[in-house]
């Protein structure tokens, strides 16, 4: 198999997409525009658009290029509508080698593959939408649905958020601490491109005293509800309102084909609220080849 490195200006973006349309392993961060969205990148392609794997690089490291992994991006790696081997993914793998380091979060389906190259293990969760609201609220744990029955008690609607600076002002102030202001950049783009693509929608919950108590913007591809950005008000915190938001998405979708995909986490805490809904961790694997020089090598490794 022959594989081309194809800079950016060089890709077929329609032929791009179609490869991730119907690959079984795509994801909405796989299309052009939501890569577009992230910044500059290129791709390692083979058999005319069959198989195409993005890439990221810099030369921020003391002028070293590097693969990186963009943030608001949770899985790359090898995306195609024709069965990905082994040997085939590892053709590809073989030619990040050329970089002196590379950090990079394969797919769910890449990370079910032998990796000939360090990884660790990180954890994503899924909750299957296919059976009934009751079915699934069922396996809610005690502790949600005690929580849920008080908040559905202080919040009076929900409602759709037509205005992007109406979510990323309240995002700033509720959680902007944990995001750079560069960062905000691609925030704005992401929600303005999914929506556009028809891939994206953002609801507000509102309480009984007309506050916020909690926004969330989620993307939808591939038969999957992703939980990309979110935040709650201090009352919304106090008054569970991200609790009853979820919770609203999942009973709106309750017997569909959709996946809702809570975007994380390896962070216990954070996980332990997933599974709070009964959601079950998917792993996937986030490679890691080191061949810097001493002392950068030891520091990267630090």
């Amino acid at each position: 198999m022959f594989i081309e490195y194809v800079s950016h200006e060089k890709i077929n973006f329609k032929k791009w997409d179609t490869c991730i349309k119907n690959a079984p392993n795509g994801n909405i961060y796989a299309w052009s525009w939501y890569l577009n969205c992230l910044g500059h990148w290129d791709a390692l392609i083979a058999e005319d658009y069959q198989y195409c794997f993005p890439l990221f690089s810099n030369s921020k490291l003391f002028g070293i290029r590097q693969i990186y992994q963009p943030l608001f991006c949770q899985q790359l790696g090898l995306f195609s509508s024709e069965s990905i081997t082994e040997t085939i993914l590892d053709s590809f793998l073989q030619k990040l080698l050329k970089y002196k380091f590379v950090q990079l979060n394969l797919n769910e389906s890449n990370s079910k593959l032998a990796v000939p190259y360090p990884y660790t293990n990180r954890q994503n969760h899924l909750l299957p939408l296919s059976h009934s609201y009751e079915d699934i609220r069922s396996n809610y744990s005690k502790s949600l649905r005690k929580r849920l029955k008080k908040a559905k008690d202080k919040h009076k609607s929900i409602e759709q958020v037509l205005s992007v600076e109406t979510l990323i002002d309240f995002y700033k102030k509720n959680v902007g601490h944990k995001t750079k202001i560069k960062d905000y950049s691609n925030i704005r783009n992401i929600i303005t491109m999914s929506s556009k693509n028809l891939m994206g929608f953002a609801l507000q919950l509102k309480t009984a005293t007309n506050e916020i108590g909690a926004m969330g913007f989620f993307g939808r591809s591939h038969n999957r509800i992703y939980n990309l950005f979110g935040a709650s008000s201090p009352l919304g915190k106090k008054n569970h309102s991200m609790h009853l938001l979820l919770d609203s998405i999942i009973q709106m979708n309750a017997g569909t084909t959709q996946v809702l995909d809570f975007e994380g986490s390896s962070i216990p805490n954070i996980a332990h609220f997933f599974e709070r809904f009964g959601a079950k961790p998917q792993s996937y694997s986030s490679l890691k080849i080191n061949q810097l020089p001493y002392p950068i090598k030891w520091l990267k490794n630090a």
